[in-house]
């Protein structure tokens, strides 16, 4: 695209320029039109091509060329050439911002993440046969979750960016004491991390959720904390609710200090078969709005073993403001024993 531009423009405006003389005589406007043209198809092409102040430089010329030019050549004529001239030159630069915006914020193309890839990525951070974990706290190693749905971000101006969850993801678990981090790879380019913990009296805590991706050419790298954090008690009765405070830990530059309360509701224990094996499930259910730049409301449900192993996970959510975000997918684990 960026080539054929570039050939276009040389073609439009080097020939009026050099060769047709008598043409800026009887048909200058022609020649006008066809300079002009050219060396605004050069200057997206040089854009395209990565090269701005090349790009600058044409369309500097263009537009300069262009209100200037109709006041010699066309100043026997009528006054609507210099207007006209002078509305051509401005959408033609509101039409390379355009392009420049759309070159700097392109549609990140995404891959899916490799098993294989995460097992050669533990054994090679951690070791395959050192991490061991403490007792009722789930095995390090690679697990693999069945994924399903997807999510979409819509922003003005950028367009719609849609991804589909590829129908299974690794997972990555490392054990620290008596805590754990469970980093999912949705895809190559977004990843979601959270810390787990155990209280003394072996509640189960959330620490905080990191989430990292890139969307239209952005990159964030962000975590957030809600308290309080344990979210799962020895004992619990289905029913049990309590409220939580939200907010980030480190704040997104894109979408601001954003700030966010959450309801979260013990549903309680079911039995689920895992990899052929049973394990009992423990049900909770999360409900958080979120107020800032971006606001959303989301809707989690999250099922963990006795030892705290995430098992199964869904999201619902909607968010608006500087773009529009729509969720819908699940995970669920495949097998309760990790690759190494």
């Amino acid at each position: 695209m960026a080539t054929a531009l570039l050939i276009v423009g040389y073609l439009l405006a080097a020939p009026p320029l050099f060769v047709f003389g008598r043409m800026w005589r009887r048909r200058w406007w022609l020649a006008y039109l066809a300079a002009v043209s050219g060396a605004f198809c050069v200057a997206a092409g040089w854009l395209l091509h990565g090269s701005l102040p090349v790009a600058a430089i044409n369309a500097v010329w263009a537009v300069g060329f262009g209100i200037t030019f109709p006041l010699f050549a066309g100043r026997h004529k009528r006054w609507w050439v210099v207007v006209s001239s002078g509305l051509v030159a401005t959408l033609a630069v509101g039409a390379l911002g355009y392009a420049a915006l759309r070159s700097r914020f392109r549609k990140t193309m995404v891959s899916k993440a490799s098993t294989r890839q995460a097992v050669s990525d533990f054994r090679r951070s951690h070791g395959a046969n050192r991490l061991v974990a403490r007792r009722r706290t789930p095995q390090p190693g690679v697990y693999e979750y069945a994924a399903t749905g997807h999510y979409k971000v819509t922003v003005p101006g950028l367009g719609e960016d849609r991804r589909v969850m590829p129908k299974t993801v690794p997972a990555v678990l490392v054990s620290k004491g008596d805590c754990w981090e469970l980093t999912v790879r949705y895809f190559k380019q977004h990843h979601w991390t959270v810390r787990y913990c155990r209280d003394p009296k072996m509640g189960l805590r959330l620490v905080w959720l990191k989430n990292t991706n890139e969307i239209f050419g952005l990159k964030s790298d962000s975590r957030s904390i809600c308290e309080p954090d344990v979210i799962l008690r020895p004992g619990d009765k289905p029913g049990r609710q309590w409220p939580q405070r939200c907010r980030p830990k480190d704040p997104n530059p894109f979408f601001g200090d954003a700030k966010g309360t959450a309801v979260a509701r013990y549903v309680g224990a079911v039995h689920m078969t895992v990899g052929g094996r049973k394990v009992v499930a423990h049900h909770l259910r999360r409900s958080v709005k979120i107020t800032g730049m971006l606001a959303s409301v989301v809707e989690q449900n999250l099922w963990y073993t006795e030892s705290g192993m995430m098992v199964r996970f869904h999201v619902t959510a909607k968010g608006s403001g500087v773009a529009r975000f729509v969720a819908d997918y699940g995970l669920t684990l495949m097998d309760l024993s990790p690759k190494r």
